[in-house]
């Protein structure tokens, strides 16, 4: 009797990354796609099986000027409770599949960039992870990356992209930010540049678990406002 054995080659993807940009100068940021039944780690979240994170780097937050995740899919959820379609304006964004290696490969990426500066800004963030792993190179402008610099780029050298793809929303208890001890802490959200799109209030936390699917989860008592 015979018996056929399914099992994931080193070629095969475990999960999927997707470049997102702005055609204005807005903003850059990244998600991954766990395609596996299983937690897949990604810097320092848990991504529960068949779920995903957004990736991006504020310059504008008080407590931490670096790499957040959710933010960009909690922004989509208060826009879809605005009923608004899209927390961001106009933009563009491509996908490619990640083997386990990529993803070595892009932690070590993300690891070493865990900061926001006018040059290291959020489109020198997502590009650089997408570079990470990706053959095809993009860039983000000439001197400075822009978002619309990195759009341009997409559009230019991956004709797969998609325009305007919607964010996978996600309440404010899967927001946290990266800290350099290897964990992630629990925000109390103070933005500091009130022109931005995305203006929070404060946000106190008082408990923390895993839920059932791996991701970190917080239970909070906040209050949270936006201009």
């Amino acid at each position: 009797m015979f018996f056929s054995v399914c099992s994931v080659s080193a070629t095969d993807p475990i999960a999927k990354l997707i470049i997102f940009s702005t055609l204005e100068d807005n903003h850059s940021w990244i998600v991954i796609e766990n395609l596996t039944n299983s937690k897949l780690r990604i810097g320092n979240y848990n991504i529960g099986g068949k779920r995903s994170v957004s990736l991006g780097t504020w310059g504008n937050i008080k407590q931490h000027k670096g790499i957040w995740y959710n933010l960009e899919a909690h922004l989509q959820y208060k826009a879809n409770n605005n009923g608004q379609s899209s927390a961001f304006s106009s933009h563009v964004s491509a996908g490619k599949g990640l083997t386990s290696k990529d993803t070595k490969s892009l932690n070590t990426c993300l690891f070493s960039i865990n900061r926001w500066s006018y040059i290291d800004n959020c489109s020198y963030f997502a590009k650089s992870i997408w570079n990470s792993v990706a053959k095809t190179k993009l860039s983000g402008g000439n001197i400075v990356d822009t978002p619309s610099g990195l759009a341009k780029s997409i559009k230019s050298k991956l004709s797969y992209y998609t325009t305007n793809r919607k964010l996978d929303a996600k309440n404010k208890d899967y927001v946290y930010y990266h800290t350099s001890k290897g964990k992630t802490s629990y925000p109390d959200f103070e933005f500091i540049n009130g022109s931005s799109s995305s203006s929070f209030g404060s946000n106190k936390v008082r408990s923390r678990k895993e839920n059932s699917n791996g991701e970190l989860h917080i239970n909070k008592n906040y209050y949270t406002s936006f201009n």
